[in-house]
């Protein structure tokens, strides 16, 4: 399935998250049946929240007691490069709104150039963002949502 133009045409959140496990390379010697059962189960779980912006789909766990202002998730995306960071820079400004302080989300190599241009785009703002790899070399950002608006410039 090719990435879809989020600004012709809307996918729904099955259509993102179907399309972005077919595209994902880390997931390709599972079985389909295998990957969305394993997205669907989680999407089930009591914490699970999902938002969509564009065409990039953000499946996240909001944490409990003390910890519910932060959360963890997963980035889908099918929209194209173009509009790819600028629907994460949008779901920044909605943790913001939704005043949560730290945001973890694991994302794939595919996903790193649109992340790492976030991560420029906030550098003179008061959100904090970093990028690494652990040592299976899963990509991971780590996001502390400030209250400054996130200039758009991509």
């Amino acid at each position: 399935m090719e990435l879809v133009d989020s600004r012709s045409q809307t996918l729904n959140e099955q259509g993102v998250i179907f399309g972005a496990i077919q595209q994902l390379q880390k997931y390709q010697d599972l079985p389909m049946a295998t990957r969305l059962a394993s997205v669907a189960a989680e999407g089930k779980m009591e914490s699970a929240e999902s938002k969509q912006f564009g065409n990039t789909m953000f499946l996240s766990h909001r944490g409990t007691g003390d910890n519910n202002n932060k959360m963890a998730g997963h980035i889908f995306n099918m929209d194209i490069d173009a509009n790819f960071a600028g629907n994460i820079r949008q779901y920044i400004m909605y943790l913001q709104a939704e005043g949560i302080t730290h945001y973890t989300v694991l994302f794939e190599e595919e996903y790193l150039s649109a992340l790492q241009a976030v991560q420029e785009l906030v550098k003179n703002v008061d959100t904090k963002m970093g990028i690494g790899q652990d040592e299976d070399d899963d990509y991971m950002a780590f996001i502390k949502p400030g209250t400054q608006p996130i200039p758009e410039g991509l």
